[in-house]
């Protein structure tokens, strides 16, 4: 009696797996399936002149190398002929960097990638990969910016280094900054650095110059939110900051003095 109420437990048990293992791959095509069709809708109603490329899926970099236009996202890197809008192959000795969220051209020619695992650079027809840890970061490198003089910033997790003179250096943010993680570096008209960070929790801006120093603003105060995305500089030489998450933020302008 006691085999047979097991073996019909065993089989109740197997049953109810199977039945909710079959209503997870229903609802997955479901899903993939409207997607599709929304996707599909996306595409027909384009203006008259817009191609939609559905390689690479996703894309968080975009750059114009020569002919060629390289995108960069989750899957690594896509380079397009601009001309023909084909998919071109990618280099071998780049197909296995992924999460690629900054792509920038230096001055002296050569390409640097920004990806999960460090950054990489093209430079005179070969590639040189180095990691996170190698260049003084702990984690994903989310930014590239190449300065007029040469000098390369590099910004992650971990903080903020500069490629000079074929050197990383490691440099010191504020102490009293939360800002552990780079995600945004630019460099406005009046050669003042300005670093964000998207984080929700530890996000905010910092800015240096050589008359004032370091610089910090919050949030509340200075900014809409915590969490800064992009920073571009206007004709006028306005500074546009834009901030948020989850629903909440918005647009900080910074006026010259």
């Amino acid at each position: 009696m006691g085999n047979i109420w097991g073996n019909k437990k065993l089989h109740n048990t197997l049953r109810s797996g199977l039945q909710f293992f079959i209503g997870a791959v229903v609802v997955l095509v479901g899903v993939a399936l409207i997607v599709s069709l929304i996707d599909l809708r996306k595409i027909n109603s384009l203006p008259p002149g817009w191609v939609v490329l559905r390689e690479p899926g996703e894309v968080s970099a975009l750059l114009t190398v020569g002919d060629e236009v390289w995108a960069g996202g989750r899957d690594g890197l896509t380079i397009v002929d601009r001309d023909t809008l084909t998919i071109l192959a990618t280099p071998t000795e780049v197909k296995g960097l992924r999460y690629i969220r900054a792509l920038q051209n230096s001055v002296g020619g050569s390409l640097w990638v920004a990806h999960d695992a460090g950054v990489s650079q093209f430079d005179y027809g070969q590639w040189h990969h180095f990691s996170s840890g190698e260049i003084g970061l702990t984690g994903p490198v989310y930014m590239v910016l190449a300065e007029p003089s040469g000098n390369i910033w590099v910004g992650g997790e971990g903080g903020l280094v500069r490629f000079k003179d074929g050197t990383f250096e490691p440099v010191m943010l504020p102490e009293e900054t939360k800002i552990t993680a780079i995600s945004t570096i630019f460099l406005d008209s009046s050669n003042t650095l300005w670093l964000g960070s998207d984080s929700n929790t530890n996000g905010g801006l910092l800015s240096f110059s050589e008359s004032s120093g370091w610089q910090s603003y919050s949030a509340g105060q200075d900014l809409n939110h915590s969490s800064v995305t992009d920073i571009i500089e206007d004709q006028t030489g306005v500074l546009w900051v834009t901030t948020g998450f989850a629903g909440r933020g918005g647009v900080s302008l910074f006026f010259a003095k």
